[in-house]
């Protein structure tokens, strides 16, 4: 949700008019980021002696609005307090979310008025219906990149193999990254088919989630076997999987907690499924 100047029947406090003088609101906001989900504790500033009175009186209330612009989904709280703390699950905000903080009117306000109005508006009263805007924040843009791993194309490679048959797909671990074989004929639709980002998750699904089941399987057999261990963990591939393993507590090298490598690649990619079907369902809709 982008604030964009615009006019409102009655005078708003914001940070694009001057419908109000010696007054004030906008919010503080941290992010928390977790493995399953995303904490914002908002903070609202507002400075304006009549229009915290409405609040405390519950005539009007705090309001937050989240947007994240890669996944669409949109999502609104209220609150009398002037703080406020709201849980989104993990999967439904991706890279970015714009933050938005209102006051709204939580009931009619038959004749609003404000001591610091602009001295246009002297002596007049507005109508308000519940719901309608009395105040607006600036937009905050907070970044929710998440933890190494998630710049997946770091530690996979594709390459074409002229002897592969189309559909052919093979996974050699190796090497600096993980490299994925595939015939020229898949190789190069890939390629076409990747320059469009609302796809990647798509084939995070179709390559990267088989392809580190292969590479936590190796890891487990290696240790097992405790062969070629010098070797495996020189390898930048396993050191970045390493690293975002411990940040979830997991010990990589108790092979214990590697047997169940399709779980835990969905882990590391951060379910992929879940947005590769919103942008099936999104291409789906355009075409």
């Amino acid at each position: 949700m982008k604030v964009k100047p615009r006019h409102f029947p009655h005078p708003v406090l914001s940070f694009f008019s001057d419908d109000f003088n010696e007054s004030t609101f906008d919010a503080k906001v941290e992010p928390i980021i977790s493995e399953n989900s995303f904490e914002f504790l908002i903070d609202f500033n507002l400075n304006n002696q009549d229009l915290r009175k409405i609040i405390a009186e519950e005539k009007a209330k705090f309001m937050v609005h989240i947007e994240c612009v890669k996944t669409w989904v949109r999502l609104a709280e209220k609150t009398s307090n002037s703080s406020i703390e709201v849980s989104v699950p993990a999967e439904k905000l991706h890279d970015r979310a714009d933050v938005c903080v209102f006051v709204v009117a939580d009931q009619d306000i038959p004749r609003y008025r404000n001591d610091c109005f602009h001295p246009d508006f002297e002596g007049e009263f507005f109508q308000i219906k519940k719901g309608d805007i009395l105040a607006v924040g600036p937009e905050i843009s907070v970044n929710l990149e998440k933890k190494p791993l998630e710049k997946i194309n770091s530690i996979f490679q594709l390459v074409k193999d002229p002897t592969y048959k189309e559909g052919d797909m093979s996974v050699n671990v190796e090497s600096e990254k993980i490299t994925v074989l595939l015939s020229i004929a898949t190789h190069s639709k890939y390629q076409q088919l990747i320059r469009d980002p609302n796809l990647i998750p798509v084939f995070h699904t179709m390559i990267a989630v088989p392809a580190l089941v292969y590479a936590l399987s190796y890891i487990k057999e290696t240790f097992e076997c405790q062969r070629d261990l010098e070797e495996l963990t020189s390898y930048s591939w396993y050191k970045s999987i390493s690293r975002r393993l411990e940040e979830m507590n997991i010990d990589i090298e108790n092979t214990g907690s590697l047997e169940d490598p399709v779980s835990l690649a969905v882990k590391l990619v951060n379910k992929p499924m879940v947005k590769a079907i919103k942008a099936i369902e999104k291409y789906t809709e355009e075409h």
